[in-house]
């Protein structure tokens, strides 16, 4: 992800390396009086990655690449992305660790909601209990109950023996760091809930 923060970065200054060159493109056009061809030029200009600073969410740089990208998919399929991350919520976690935990949670988030119309996730890091505690939650639609009378949760995967990885590394992560993971359905707002508590 670091990796993908650098590329960004230098193809954004590529980009404004090139500016001039693309304003004298445009002028060109005008002077051929060609206005389709000038919507086309200015319409790609516009919608090229170059023109998007990498979103910042919060003040940890590898939590801002990993939200951002889901908040770029997001954004792509039409889902409502909420995100509150405050300051200095996340310093504990390593980066591996950081990375495994919120992509799993907004990978799972994702899946869940793909096939719901007007569906959003809502991500949530804040202190808790005056501080001393992080809470980590997400909040997704989720138009049935995904647990079994068992109190597992099931799955639509073709291959169920590839299910449940992504829970397991987000059980392993909030054991690691004196977590408490809870998740539930909300039958009545139809949302599925994730909620670690890190104490």
């Amino acid at each position: 992800i670091r990796a993908d923060m650098v590329k960004q970065d230098e193809s954004q200054k590529n980009f404004l390396h090139d500016i001039k060159k693309h304003l004298l493109t445009i002028d060109s056009l005008c002077n051929s009086a060609d206005s389709r061809q000038i919507s086309d030029y200015v319409h790609n200009i516009l919608n090229s990655d170059s023109m998007f600073s990498p979103d910042r969410v919060s003040d940890n740089e590898l939590l801002n690449a990993i939200v951002g990208r889901y908040i770029r998919i997001c954004k792509e399929r039409g889902i409502t992305f909420h995100v509150d991350i405050r300051s200095k919520t996340v310093e504990f976690l390593s980066d591996y660790d950081c990375t495994s935990l919120f992509c799993n949670l907004l990978e799972n988030a994702l899946e869940a909601v793909s096939d719901i119309e007007n569906s959003h996730i809502t991500l949530n890091v804040r202190p808790a209990n005056s501080n001393s505690m992080v809470l980590v939650n997400v909040v997704n639609s989720c138009s049935c109950n995904p647990f079994d009378e068992q109190g597992n949760l099931t799955t639509t995967k073709v291959e169920p023996s590839c299910h449940g990885y992504g829970i397991k590394s987000i059980q392993r992560i909030a054991s690691q760091y004196n977590g408490h993971l809870h998740m539930y359905y909300d039958k009545d707002t139809k949302t599925f809930h994730s909620d670690i508590l890190f104490i």
